[in-house]
């Protein structure tokens, strides 16, 4: 009965949770039920989670032939937290997480707008604006990822700030601090910009101005003392900016004496490949369609995504300048807050209300842009919930979860991409082509052959199949399976 009554009055905003639920799980669900989900990320994540729930150190055997542990790349707590799941859910545990997580993260959005302007009527637009983001959509296409964890609670730690609800705050914030030592640098912007906001509440400025001394401290401890005692060079490995340096220092003095040359660079391709033309361009495109020119009007989000711009543009890999991936799910949460919180100064209602149904409508154009067509090569079917092909595979999907139902729980497997997730939740799993003390091989000749090229893939293929170690138990078109003798 409490339940019908809830329904009854609150009927809106069950209605996008459920539509963007749907649409959500039609993405991230049907993906991974059609082995479009892989080695990395979520086949190396959800492994580690596995191991954490057996007390065991995570490593990177996944991915890696040499052995180290999970925590000398990024430190991510997150892993640890919601290991247990991987009892309940196995190979689906992380993507259930993130589903959920953005779900929380759009009714975080829905609740600081009806607290921080309850009269403007804007709180449900600014939620569907949340769900209908494009770093929404493309985080959700590409496996799980901590961060989209991170940026979910990000609203909420508005929220509780507003309400002064202070333990609550902090709870939240060290919760974003966990997930990776770049979310911790993010919270530090946050946190500062925050204080800036509230400079003239003298309890909530020291308070913000404390967090962000403590992410600074806890970032710094992260960079330079964690993850070089986990990583085997005994240093931090992470840091792909070499356009402004080859360190965190040099960074910033060569951003204080070259600004004009530090800032054209967040719009220009700095690397020597002319197919990465065009990307930063996009990106800057899908923002400014997004609504983010409406920040200018309170440029402190902008202070905010500081880092998230630097991190992303200045990065030696170009994938990291497009809209794929989960490059881009940082932006959400501030854009939401930041964009509609510019909207609520509108005085006239209906001006306000037309202004916020733009906003979305907007929003929704960035990600039919990004399912539509993007400049970077991105296998669109996993993303086009629409279309047929999304709910197909270039092989038969029964065959290949028979096969991993086949294979006994506890033999060590070495198996090409898209089967490593399905196949996480044990002790030994490989990414084809390491092999290492493998007691099975599974692959799939018609799908990627990454890391491989396709010649070392199928070079690999035959001398396993002549090896006098291998025996072939299965091959057809589709599926080849060896088993070691």
């Amino acid at each position: 009965m409490l339940a019908l009554n809830w329904l009854k009055t609150n009927w809106k905003i069950a209605t996008i949770i459920t539509v963007a639920g749907v649409i959500f799980g039609l993405i991230t669900f049907v993906n991974h039920v059609h082995f479009r989900t892989y080695a990395l990320d979520l086949g190396a994540y959800t492994n580690a989670a596995y191991k954490y729930a057996h007390f065991v150190l995570a490593d990177n055997d996944v991915f890696m032939a040499e052995h180290s542990p999970m925590l000398s790349g990024h430190f991510d707590l997150y892993l640890v937290f919601f290991s247990p799941l991987t009892y309940l859910f196995g190979s689906y545990t992380l993507l259930i997480v993130q589903w959920a997580a953005l779900l929380i993260g759009g009714i975080g959005v829905y609740r600081l707008f009806q607290f921080w302007y309850p009269n403007a009527k804007i709180s449900h637009t600014a939620q569907i604006y949340f769900y209908s983001f494009y770093g929404v959509f493309s985080a959700l296409s590409f496996d799980y990822h901590s961060v989209v964890v991170a940026s979910s609670l990000v609203p909420w730690f508005f929220l509780f700030l507003a309400k002064d609800k202070f333990r609550l705050t902090i709870l939240v914030f060290v919760l974003c601090l966990f997930a990776q030592e770049n979310a911790a640098l993010w919270m530090i912007f946050i946190a500062s910009g925050l204080a800036f906001v509230h400079r003239k509440d003298r309890i909530k400025a020291r308070i913000l101005l404390l967090l962000t001394l403590v992410a600074v401290a806890y970032f710094l401890l992260v960079m330079k003392v964690i993850i070089p005692f986990f990583n085997p060079t005994g240093a931090y490995t992470g840091f792909h900016f070499s356009v402004l340096g080859d360190s965190i220092s040099s960074f910033i003095v060569h951003f204080v004496e070259h600004p004009l040359r530090s800032i054209k660079l967040l719009f220009v391709n700095h690397t020597l490949d002319p197919g990465n033309d065009g990307l930063k361009r996009e990106t800057w495109m899908l923002l400014l369609i997004s609504g983010g020119w409406l920040l200018l009007r309170k440029p402190i989000y902008l202070w905010m995504l500081i880092p998230i711009f630097f991190q992303k543009l200045y990065h030696d890999s170009a994938i990291m300048w497009s809209v794929n991936y989960q490059y881009s799910i940082e932006f959400a949460p501030i854009f939401a807050i930041g964009i509609f919180d510019v909207l609520a100064t509108i005085k006239h209602d209906n001006w306000r209300k037309t202004a916020s149904i733009l906003a979305v409508l907007f929003a929704l154009t960035g990600a039919i842009r990004l399912m539509d067509r993007t400049i970077i090569m991105y296998d669109k079917t996993q993303l086009r919930i629409y279309k047929e092909a999304h709910y197909n595979r270039e092989f038969p999907v029964d065959e290949a979860q028979r096969i991993v139902n086949s294979l006994p729980n506890d033999a060590a497997i070495s198996a090409q991409s898209a089967f490593v997730p399905h196949f996480s939740c044990r002790d030994k799993i490989y990414q084809f082509p390491i092999i290492k003390d493998a007691e099975y091989i599974v692959l799939a000749p018609r799908d990627s052959y990454y890391p491989i090229d396709s010649a070392s893939y199928f070079t690999l293929t035959d001398s396993l199949q002549r090896s006098p170690i291998w025996k072939t138990i299965k091959k057809n078109e589709h599926f080849i399976l060896f088993k070691r003798k």
